[in-house]
């Protein structure tokens, strides 16, 4: 249990993680790009179906799809969008606003999915207009408002998938540190017919109590 707890708290770490640091960044220099210092990478396409799809990675742990309907557009001799390529979770065009608001130019979803290895949260903004209006919603996501200059959001989105996988991925990798080199090691002295416990040597010992540390011994020690 303790394991598990310990692959969840590390779980959501690497998911809320850099939005802090983002956010604490931001605090303490006004003004920032987040490209200044993350080494954004950005690709972009357009189909001849009047859909955008773009792809921004700020570091392993933060990926972003931006995927935005506009109105049809001639073919600009880009390749045709895969959506086979766009992960499940990022939100899919067209969704409706919480008002029933339908900008006549599409809507601009952004999905920032954040975790390692896996992604395991999720925060959405969606945006549209119409002419002489502007409309914004943003979902799954906590303003981090106590910070001044603060402009980073935590992604409060399960990915289950990736939550999931995340839990049994940090789950194992802390029980391997915890409980590893104690197997090694009572192995290692088994193998060379010591007491598991204190190490003390027991060659031709009979089977009963290590002398040194009082631990059980098992089989007789046979020396060579």
């Amino acid at each position: 249990m303790i394991c598990l707890a310990s692959g969840a708290f590390a779980t959501l770490a690497t998911a809320w993680g850099p939005e802090v640091y983002l956010a604490i960044r931001a605090s303490k220099q006004p003004g920032y790009r987040l490209d200044q210092w993350t080494g954004a990478e950005q690709r972009h396409v357009v189909d001849d179906q009047g859909m955008r799809v773009g792809k921004t990675r700020w570091m392993p742990l933060v990926e972003e799809w931006r995927l935005e309907t506009l109105p049809v557009l001639p073919n600009l001799g880009a390749p045709a969008v895969n959506l086979n390529a766009v992960p499940t979770w990022a939100l899919r065009p067209p969704p409706a606003f919480r008002d029933g608001f339908r900008p006549l130019n599409g809507i601009d979803t952004a999905t920032t999915a954040t975790g390692w290895p896996c992604r395991a949260a999720r925060r959405v903004t969606l945006n549209g207009g119409n002419d002489g209006y502007f409309d914004y919603e943003s979902r799954y996501q906590w303003d981090l408002k106590f910070l001044p200059n603060s402009s980073a959001y935590l992604p409060l989105g399960p990915i289950w998938p990736g939550l999931l996988a995340g839990v049994c991925f940090w789950s194992a990798i802390i029980a391997l540190a915890t409980f590893g080199p104690g197997a090694l090691r009572r192995a290692w002295r088994r193998r060379r017919s010591r007491c598991e416990t204190c190490g003390y040597p027991l060659h031709d010992l009979p089977r009963g109590e290590c002398p040194e540390c009082g631990a059980p011994i098992g089989l007789p020690r046979v020396s060579a």
